[in-house]
Parts: C-alpha cells; structure tokens; sequence
C-alpha cells in the first residue's frame, strides 16, 4: 500500500456460514476493510456482498485479476484450502489467514507454506487457543517439571473442528516433539469436508479419535465421548494439568 495509514483490503474467500463472522472481525478491526468476496455458490456470493457492500466473484482467480488484496482471507471446506493459498501468495498478497484445518495432506500443506515462505507471505491459520495467556502459564509451568516428566495427554470431546485445537494443545505440552506414529477412526464419513451433515444425503465425518506417539515417547489419547465435560489432562510422572470444559476457565 502506498499510504501505510489506509486500511488493508480484505479479500475473503468463502462465504458462507463460517466464512462471513470472520470476515466481520477483520472488518471491524480500524486497519482493515473487506473490499471483495468470492464464493462458488451463488446465494452465499449475494449474501456476503450484500453483507459487506462490495464486488462478489465466482472464483478467487477473478478477485485476485481485479482487485489489489493485501490479506487473503480463506475460511473453505478443507480440499480447497491449498489451492487457494497458493493462488494468494502467487497474486502478491501481503499476507494470509486460512481457517482450520489447513489441510488433509501433508504435501498441500508444504506447498502452501513454500508458497508463501519464498515470498516473504506470512500465513496463518485460526488455531488461537493455545496462544491464550493462561495455556501460555501451563505450558511453562509442564516445561519446568512441576508435573514431573510428561508421559500422557488426554483429550475428550475435543474434536470439534476436526480436532485442531487439542491436537494443537497436545502438540505443544510434548515439546513439539515430531510425530512417531498415528491410529485414527472416525465415526462418519471419512472423506467428508464436514464434521456435520451440511447437505441432504452428506453424513459428516461425525466424532473423531485416535492415539498420537510422540518421538519423546509422550502418548496422546483423543476419544469422542458421552461425558458431561470436555477438555484435556496432561499427565506428568508428579503431577497433573487439568481442563475440564474445554476453555481456559477450566485451568
């Protein structure tokens, strides 16, 4: 931008039930304004450029021809997820924010961030809990051995989303330590882009869990249940943290 006190142009792509909130918070923020929307369908086209009074396009190729973005705002079903950010990054945007999860392969998500990284694009996604100021204490107080050596990490119910948030807790209380190995199921469908049926005859992927081995041996349990609370426990050779709904209330 030639006038750093202008406000970044927002370009969101997806609008639909997720994508329009998100867009709202960047445009109540003073040094940002949603310019353009994109979306495939047409009744959540209307509806977002209704919403925010600016051009609608089919496709983030069309937005991205016509308008000067500075961030990239993709909140889409998953498949789509890497496309579009590498699209963004190749048009010259400033920087980019891709709604959970990024994707569902490990090749679309190097790609995305070499798209980015080779041209200086910051990216981020909306995996924020973990960066709360109170998880930010727990994480401190498991790295200094109050608990003693971590060996367990327990999340319940935490899969709204796919799970993102509590694998992302997890991943952060065993000391990003790299992933040995994986057994996941879900109790849907497995290639569904929804957690809930979204559309007649779609049955979602439904509730998700599985069992996460760290390379320091720390063991993540991830179980969808029936019990009256959500949250995670991480379990140290002396001690406990525990949350138990699913907020940072609960530490």
């Amino acid at each position: 931008m030639s006038n750093s006190r202008q406000p970044y142009r927002v370009g969101l792509i997806g609008s639909g039930r997720a994508g329009l909130p998100r867009a709202r918070a960047f445009d109540l923020h003073p040094r940002c304004e949603v310019v353009a929307v994109v979306d495939t369908d047409a009744e959540n086209l209307a509806f977002g450029s209704d919403a925010f009074s600016v051009p609608g396009y089919s496709t983030w190729d069309d937005m991205f021809a016509t308008e000067a973005i500075d961030i990239a705002l993709a909140v889409l079903p998953v498949a789509p997820n890497a496309d579009a950010v590498v699209a963004a990054a190749k048009a010259g945007v400033r920087a980019v924010f891709c709604e959970k999860p990024l994707t569902a392969r490990l090749s679309d998500a190097d790609r995305m961030v070499e798209a980015c990284a080779s041209r200086g694009v910051p990216l981020a996604a909306g995996v924020v809990i973990s960066s709360h100021v109170d998880y930010e204490k727990a994480f401190a107080l498991a790295a200094s051995g109050e608990i003693g050596e971590i060996r367990r990490i327990h999340l319940y119910e935490n899969n709204g989303q796919g799970g993102c948030h509590g694998l992302n807790l997890a991943r952060k209380f065993a000391a990003k330590a790299p992933v040995e190995s994986v057994i996941g199921w879900v109790e849907g469908d497995a290639h569904s882009d929804y957690e809930e049926p979204y559309e007649e005859g779609d049955a979602g992927f439904g509730g998700i869990g599985g069992i996460i081995r760290f390379t320091n041996g720390v063991e993540c349990f991830s179980t969808w249940t029936d019990l009256p609370w959500r949250g995670i426990e991480v379990v140290g050779t002396g001690g406990l943290i525990c949350n138990r709904n699913n907020t940072t209330r609960g530490l």
